[in-house]
């Protein structure tokens, strides 16, 4: 199919780039198919996303609901207007402001109210264990006061660049009903860190039975805090309650094996509606799941 369709498009229009408007897109998209799906997935569902996520904030923005057809269009056409001209002229594109005592951290990172007021005094072994570990590991011993303790300012929220919000279990657990967004992936002056729970590895048996999609962890809890710098945070994921069936349920291997666990899941098309390619400072490509 591949072959007929570049024969197809050498005989009519010489494969010129100044001609391919020409051709039907169903016609040259066979070229890409393949590679394309296994680049970005189906690519029904990529263009139906992105067809659906516009409509869905052009709707949002209509306000005269007397004539919605209308106005909706005309939303459309401001729209492609404004991107327009930010296309022509970049200094247009302003960045929208930051909240009130809202503090950038540098490379996109943006430290989110609420805060402490005054320094904060760690008493949780298991927390002073894991900032020991984190800055005898980086080399910065000088760090660790006489008697094991640290003093530092809590922040509930951090920006991520590619525009999500990450919470710390600090605040988010304070009111039950708040969807939970602090689980996150991750590969001598004040510095920003945070305190993460990590989950265990994958299970190996249903990682490999789904081609590495499925990645069923459990929460370690306390046992398992690790220090990281704030920046090396990718992306917010959800942990999903692994629920197991009712014939699951009576299997003991099963049971011991994936009771209470949880699998990964990630917000569909990240990759490609970020800015961000890289926001590891160590420009590391694996990533761990971790509760901050």
């Amino acid at each position: 199919v591949t072959q007929w369709e570049i024969d197809f498009e050498n005989l009519y229009y010489q494969r010129r780039v100044d001609r391919l408007h020409l051709v039907r897109p169903c016609l040259h998209a066979l070229l890409h198919v393949a590679p394309e799906t296994r680049r970005c997935g189906p690519l029904n569902l990529v263009a139906q996303w992105v067809l659906e996520n516009t409509i869905g904030n052009l709707g949002r923005e209509v306000c005269q609901h007397s004539n919605p057809f209308m106005n909706l269009s005309q939303r459309g056409l401001l729209r492609a207007q404004t991107n327009a001209l930010k296309a022509v002229v970049p200094e247009l594109d302003l960045a929208p402001p930051l909240t009130r005592n809202a503090q950038p951290i540098g490379n996109g990172y943006v430290l989110l109210t609420a805060r402490d007021d005054k320094d904060h005094t760690i008493t949780d072994v298991m927390q002073i264990r894991a900032l020991i570990k984190f800055f005898t590991k980086n080399g910065e011993p000088e760090r660790i006061r006489l008697g094991g303790t640290f003093s530092l300012q809590r922040w509930s929220r951090l920006k991520l660049p590619n525009g999500q919000t990450a919470r710390s279990a600090w605040k988010e657990i304070e009111n039950e009903m708040m969807r939970s967004s602090r689980n996150i992936k991750v590969p001598g002056q004040n510095r920003t860190l945070a305190m993460v729970s990590r989950y265990s590895d994958p299970d190996e048996d249903l990682l490999k039975e789904s081609s590495d999609t499925l990645h069923v962890v459990s929460y370690e809890g306390t046992e398992a805090l690790h220090v990281i710098d704030a920046k090396s945070i990718c992306s917010v994921v959800a942990m999903v309650p692994f629920i197991l069936s009712s014939s699951e349920k009576q299997n003991p291997i099963i049971c011991e094996q994936c009771a209470n666990c949880f699998f990964i899941g990630e917000k569909p098309f990240l990759d490609f509606t970020s800015s961000t390619t890289d926001p590891s400072p160590n420009g590391d490509n694996e990533a761990q799941s971790d509760e901050e």
